[in-house]
């Protein structure tokens, strides 16, 4: 049984006490457990105030929310993450995507993801934290705080309107409209045109703050808010310079130099530890290798690449720039997997950053917050190689500089013009295509056209030396 209030508006102007009677009925069979939806919402949440009931109710639909009214709005979400930092902002992503549809001011919420013990490592990566609960704070105690809900969400296991069923996974749906996959793990969960918003009268601004986090489904399409993302980032986060720091007897550093040097039967001082290189001095390339929960997995899984991946795009990368000019990083958790050690003896230059490194994994008693450090050094990267994982092609999204990644119908990086994507099929013997022949071409231009200043001369100054030491020869 479930009671509507759709026509309470009308009820309001016939007769005050009609609506008293509908609100404390309301009241009875809420507290009796039943669901009574109120324009749209759950009357589970008690901080739907009084004053939401003479805003008059928005007609529903299923293609955009329409908002005729002339009352400045500003937009923003709940704030509690969901999973780990791509799945966060994939939530916010459409929660911006949302106010420039409908020219909202929006308000970034703190990015605080749940997952991967990241919670309080991302503080201010898009605004100040701070303004988010002044905002919030400020419109709450003038009576100009306005929340919602969901409306209209579809029947368990049927797709709503205007989407179908994505055959990469079992809680994807396809947007039929622009292709967008949609994560939609649960049947309650909505889509932004399912938020039901009221209409709004008067000059004065209300904050409309919508359970994106707690009901909406997100994607990763970042097409329409991709410029918004990077400018707010890159206001606020600037190019870190590489650190100095080393492993030191805390994470057992003789210990792991000996298992990596008995690992790679080669003789390795420092295995993996940050060097102290001056930023200017050599081009930083960042390569991200997800493996984490993933290392027990096959390798051809959804976010795991194999080392032939990497290694078929590395010779890619040095068939333009010159191996000695570059500063080879791979970012991972786990930088004494098989693949990484893999990838080491092909280059041995290769090091993993001290800020990627997890005490735990070593079965020592540290534990180092590297997934924020990681994050940031993948975007400021002069060349970054993006992987599977949403961790990197988020970074990729942010990177103003020259990126190389595979395709990802859920993770989309087309028309992105820094962004160079490779095809991540391989053939029956599983070892990648030659990358080096197929994307010479693509990978010089991007090079030419996004490689920051300093990097370039770097570049030019190792093209320079190298191409004295063959006339000297």
């Amino acid at each position: 049984m479930v009671l509507s209030i759709e026509g309470a508006g009308n009820c309001l102007i016939r007769s005050t006490r009609c609506l008293v009677v509908l609100w404390v009925v309301a009241l009875i069979m809420a507290s009796l457990g039943f669901d009574v939806p109120i324009w749209g919402g759950v009357f589970r949440r008690q901080r739907l105030v009084l004053r939401n009931m003479l805003l008059q109710p928005r007609p529903q639909s299923h293609v955009v929310n329409v908002h005729p009214s002339m009352t400045p709005i500003w937009l923003t979400s709940d704030a509690q993450g969901r999973g780990g930092l791509s799945n966060t902002v994939g939530v916010v992503n459409v929660a911006l995507q949302m106010a420039l549809t409908h020219n909202y001011t929006f308000v970034f919420p703190p990015i605080q993801p749940p997952a991967h013990g990241a919670t309080h490592q991302f503080k201010n990566l898009f605004a100040k934290d701070a303004r988010y609960d002044n905002v919030t704070r400020h419109f709450n105690a003038s009576g100009r705080l306005i929340e919602s809900e969901c409306t209209d969400t579809h029947v368990a296991g049927t797709p709503p309107f205007g989407f179908t069923q994505c055959p990469l996974g079992r809680y994807l749906l396809r947007d039929d409209n622009d292709g967008t996959v949609w994560a939609h793990p649960r049947p309650s969960y909505c889509f932004p045109s399912q938020f039901d918003i009221p209409l709004m009268d008067g000059s004065e601004p209300f904050l409309l703050r919508l359970p994106f986090f707690r009901a909406s489904a997100w994607h990763f399409n970042y097409t329409n808010t991709r410029k918004q993302f990077q400018d707010m980032y890159h206001e606020l986060n600037a190019r870190p310079t590489l650190g100095t720091e080393k492993l030191g007897a805390n994470l057992g550093d003789a210990q792991l130099s000996s298992l990596v040097t008995s690992t790679l039967n080669v003789k390795v001082r420092e295995p993996f530890v940050e060097k102290s290189v001056k930023q200017s001095s050599l081009i930083a390339l960042a390569v991200h290798v997800r493996l984490g929960e993933l290392s027990g997995r096959k390798h051809f899984g959804f976010k795991s690449l194999p080392p032939s991946f990497y290694l078929a795009i590395l010779e890619l990368v040095f068939s333009i720039i010159p191996a000695t000019c570059v500063d080879l990083q791979v970012l991972t958790d786990t930088p004494l997997h098989k693949d990484v050690i893999t990838l080491k003896k092909a280059y041995p230059q290769l090091h993993v950053p001290y800020h990627g490194w997890s005490g735990q994994r070593y079965k020592t008693n540290q534990k180092r917050p590297g997934t924020a450090s990681d994050f940031h050094s993948m975007v400021h990267a002069d060349l970054l190689v993006a992987s599977n994982s949403g961790f990197s092609r988020l970074a990729a999204v942010l990177s103003r500089n020259v990126v190389l990644a595979p395709t990802l119908a859920t993770h989309p990086l087309e028309g992105f013009s820094n962004i160079l994507l490779v095809e991540s099929g391989r053939d029956i013997n599983y070892t990648y295509v030659n990358y080096a022949t197929l994307y010479h071409v693509q990978l010089q231009k991007l090079v030419e056209k996004f490689l920051p200043v300093q990097a370039a001369q770097v570049l030019s100054k190792c093209r320079s030396k190298k191409h004295r030491s063959h006339r000297h020869h």
